[in-house]
């Protein structure tokens, strides 16, 4: 649940982005965070690569539990910086170290690179926000692209290679 007084603090500029107002977060599902997280991507230009790095919320790709101990990919929404570079950006908790950058797929949340520093996360993110299996949207069109690269598979390829790939 958000406060009152994290929600203030973000300007009207990051509200557009990937901001919930704590009243719409109150008893909503994954399924409900999902459709809102794709909405709001599709409102936000993502021509304009590594504008400036953002504080705010943003909706992230986790595995949960639902009530009978199955998992699923779903969607959290975090507090933290972030930056877009197409439909790709990178970020960072709030409560994250200096060494925890991720480079995160926009509108699946997917993460494709973890725990690495700033200037690791740009490059990785510029390099790689051409591709078109970018173009696909969820968390299950991505992975069956990729454990099934008969059409993207000069892009997975490329990707799994730049994966390792530092500043």
């Amino acid at each position: 649940m958000l406060n009152t007084e994290t929600s203030q603090k973000v300007s009207k500029a990051d509200e557009r982005l990937y901001m919930l107002e704590s009243r719409e977060l109150e008893g909503i599902t994954s399924e409900v965070l999902l459709s809102k997280m794709e909405e709001q991507t599709r409102k936000v230009n993502h021509k304009s690569d590594g504008d400036k790095m953002k504080k705010g919320f943003y909706f992230i790709g986790c595995y949960q539990e639902d009530k009978e101990g199955k998992e699923y990919f779903g969607v959290d929404l975090v507090e933290g910086s972030y930056e877009y570079y197409g439909k790709l950006f990178i970020h960072r908790g709030l409560y994250n170290s200096s060494g925890e950058w991720r480079v995160s797929h926009i509108d699946s949340g997917s993460c494709i690179v973890k725990d690495i520093n700033l200037a690791s996360a740009r490059m990785l993110a510029k390099k790689m926000k051409d591709f078109k299996i970018w173009e696909l949207r969820t968390y299950e069109e991505l992975s069956s692209a990729i454990n099934h690269p008969w059409r993207y598979k000069e892009e997975v390829k490329a990707i799994t290679t730049m994966r390792l790939d530092r500043a």
